[in-house]
Formats: C-alpha cells, sequence, structure tokens
C-alpha cells in the first residue's frame, strides 16, 4: 500500500473514531428526540468539505465525514443503541488507523 492510500485509510479511522465520540455524547447527554440534531450534524458536517475543498484545509478533508456519519447513526438509531454504536465506531476506527500504518 502507497503512502497516499495509508493517508486514506487513517483519515477514515480517525472520522469514524471522532464520529464515535460524537454518537457517545449525544448518548450519554440522553437526548431522545435527535433528529435536528442529527441533521445538524449532517450540515456541519457538509460545510466543513466544502470550506475544506475551497481552502485547502487538509484537516477539514481529514474529518468531514465524522460529523455526516454520526448524524445518520443518530438519526437512524433508537436513543438506547447508541452507546453500542459508540462502541463499534470506535473499534473499526481504531482498528482502521492500526490497518493504515502497517503498510501491507
Amino acid at each position: 500500500m502507497d503512502a497516499s492510500s495509508r493517508t486514506q485509510v487513517a483519515r477514515g479511522g480517525l472520522s469514524l473514531l471522532l464520529a464515535g465520540a460524537i454518537v457517545g455524547l449525544v448518548a450519554a447527554s440522553g437526548i431522545q428526540n435527535a433528529t435536528g440534531l442529527a441533521v445538524t450534524l449532517v450540515v456541519v458536517g457538509a460545510l466543513a468539505l466544502v470550506v475544506g475543498k475551497a481552502a485547502e484545509q487538509q484537516v477539514l478533508l481529514g474529518v468531514w465525514l465524522a460529523p455526516v456519519v454520526a448524524g445518520v447513526i443518530v438519526y437512524v438509531f433508537e436513543p438506547d443503541a447508541l452507546l453500542t454504536q459508540a462502541f463499534l465506531l470506535g473499534v473499526v476506527g481504531i482498528a482502521q488507523l492500526l490497518f493504515s500504518q502497517t503498510g501491507t
């Protein structure tokens, strides 16, 4: 795997970790009707992508997917299942980050 591919995999892992943290915060806050929050998260992610592309900000381009994924998960899953989803996002994110470091 070349350096560019490893960078993309690492960005994906970082996005999943951040999405897990966001979903975990929503779960811990106990919000029951999170439709507005889910829409806000998706809009924030889309804005981060647009600003990242326009200003060539690599940090924004690396993490824009996190609020989008978190928004979709918050919208789709019941509030009782959000903590489990946050854990799963974290596990997959860590696995992806570790895979990006192996270089194979």
